[in-house]
């Protein structure tokens, strides 16, 4: 009786007192495959909303816009303690490299307005989540609204998402022939809270992400594409991208 391996072709040689299959290596070596839907997924990105997702460090990107994220209230002062901008983070490494940035006169060369309402945390003077104050060729971002301990984050997947719309509109009023790389918004120290208690996997956040820029009306200019930037290892899988 053959063996499945004789039945689909395999042929056997003869080693001492053993059969062994003959097997071999091929000779050339294929591209990985990402699978059909990350295929689509990719095809349909190029084609219709050129959007590029790729892992590194948005610190190191050159040749582009780089979309930093802050809190609501454009928070500059990095270290420990309660209110302070974490020092590993995307921003705590960008004002560690950038110590000498005047956040207050960048914002007032931007005529950006505050909100009419204070920061849960002290008080303070904020900012609409998504709005952006250039810095040379940086884009800075007012993002998470800061709760009474001074900790960055958004009630609801609404929120977020009116967030997300507002810098679309903000890449579009600041668009110069360059692409866009923002990191993925979100995935760091930033919480979410909501009635049901839910909460995003950086799949998730990615998902939401670009279909957020589906939908929007504002877009870069072709050729040029947003694209964003994510750190390895944090579980992001082209092909579980969802169409």
């Amino acid at each position: 009786m053959k063996s499945i391996f004789e039945e689909m072709g395999g042929i056997y040689r003869q080693e001492g007192d053993y059969l062994l299959p003959n097997l071999s290596l091929p000779t050339t070596v294929e591209e990985y495959q990402i699978g059909k839907y990350g295929r689509m997924q990719m095809r349909y990105l190029k084609k219709h909303r050129p959007i590029r997702i790729e892992y590194g460090d948005i610190l190191k990107k050159k040749k582009c816009r780089r979309v930093i994220n802050f809190d609501e209230c454009f928070t500059t002062e990095v270290g420990g303690n309660v209110g302070d901008i974490s020092p590993t983070s995307i921003c705590g490494q960008y004002l560690t490299q950038n110590p000498n940035i005047d956040m207050q006169k960048l914002i007032r060369d931007s005529n950006l307005v505050p909100l009419q309402r204070k920061s849960k945390y002290n008080q303070l003077t904020c900012y609409q989540p998504g709005s952006i104050v250039p810095c040379g060729d940086d884009l800075l971002m007012a993002f998470a609204p800061l709760d009474e301990n001074g900790r960055g984050g958004f009630h609801s997947r609404k929120e977020y998402l009116e967030c997300l719309s507002k810098l679309w509109e903000e890449i579009d009023k600041y668009f110069e022939p360059r692409d866009v790389c923002i990191p993925l918004l979100g995935a760091g120290r930033t919480h979410f809270e909501s009635s049901s208690g839910a909460s995003y996997s950086s799949q998730e956040l990615l998902d939401i992400i670009i279909n957020s820029y589906k939908l929007s009306s504002c877009k870069i200019k072709s050729p040029y594409k947003l694209r964003i930037v994510v750190k390895k290892n944090v579980g992001i899988s082209l092909d579980k991208i969802s169409n």
